[in-house]
């Protein structure tokens, strides 16, 4: 099994009416976050006992993350755990599922927060 998972900021600058990746814009500052997720595997792929488990992979930043950079340009892209290849004698029977998050993305001037 794989997964990759990771918050990513991007600022762009509206110039003469175009939104454009600009070398010169440096707003990004922080990105804070928190997550979890969930997997499920199972003896036989048909039935059998099943385990569910919950944020025990490896990988990536772990949650939670509380990551400060000054001033960026452009784009910062995080991976963040589950972001990994696994393999196990019993089956996964149910993906990997990040089934709630929050994270901040703190730009200069305002915020942005997702979450689910």
């Amino acid at each position: 099994m794989g997964s990759r998972y990771w918050p990513e900021l991007r600022a762009e600058r509206k110039r003469w009416g175009k939104w454009k990746l600009r070398n010169s814009y440096r707003p990004i500052t922080r990105l804070t976050g928190n997550w979890s997720y969930r997997y499920t595997i199972s003896k036989y792929w048909y039935g059998g006992p099943r385990h569910t488990y919950y944020n025990n992979l490896s990988g990536g930043e772990k949650s939670p993350v509380n990551i400060s950079y000054g001033h960026m340009n452009n784009g910062y892209l995080k991976y963040a755990n589950p972001t990994g290849q696994w393999s196990s004698s019993w089956y996964f029977t149910r993906p990997v599922d990040v089934y709630s998050y929050s994270f901040t993305g703190y730009f200069d001037p305002g915020n942005i927060t997702l979450s689910r």
